[in-house]
């Protein structure tokens, strides 16, 4: 007798819980594709070229020509480190090329093309050191704007 009172109980309490939820902020945005799912992105360097790549993508087709621009951010490593536990380091800045940061999308497109990073050395690199570039979108034209949890790519 007690199971059939405490359900309509439990019934009433799931219902109040997930009756006045707001609604997303559905906009055009853009995002690091790959953070999507994972804020980072591994990368094994053994030897050096070492090279990868990362592409930006748009919630919808846009209206009108867009233009990202991309840069490394190694100021954002300590954040990554507090918030993840982790003890990542940026490597030395001469070792890294990423070439051409910005990106031209033109309409009727989803995907912007390849961004590529390639670690061209690795003197300098301590053994044992797991090392971290922070990648991130710093600007949007073209009526659209960030996806801010998909903006930086690590």
């Amino acid at each position: 007798k007690l199971k059939y009172s405490i359900a309509p109980l439990l019934f009433a309490a799931l219902l109040s819980g997930t009756g006045c939820q707001e609604e997303a902020e559905v906009y055009p945005a853009v995002y690091m594709t790959d953070a999507q799912s994972n804020p980072d992105k591994s990368m094994t360097v053994e030897e050096a070229p070492a090279k990868t790549s990362f592409t930006v993508s748009s919630s919808e087709l846009a209206r009108q020509d867009v233009h990202v621009k991309i840069e490394v951010q190694p100021q954002l490593i300590d954040a990554f480190n507090r918030k993840y536990g982790k003890n990542y380091r940026v490597p030395p800045k001469l070792l890294c090329d990423q070439r051409d940061g910005n990106r031209h999308r033109s309409r009727l497109q989803h995907v912007v093309s390849p961004w590529k990073f390639t670690v061209t050395s690795i003197d300098g690199f301590a053994e044992g050191v797991t090392y971290c570039v922070p990648v991130s979108i710093t600007s949007v034209s073209g009526g659209m704007r960030v996806l801010e949890p998909s903006r930086t790519l690590y």
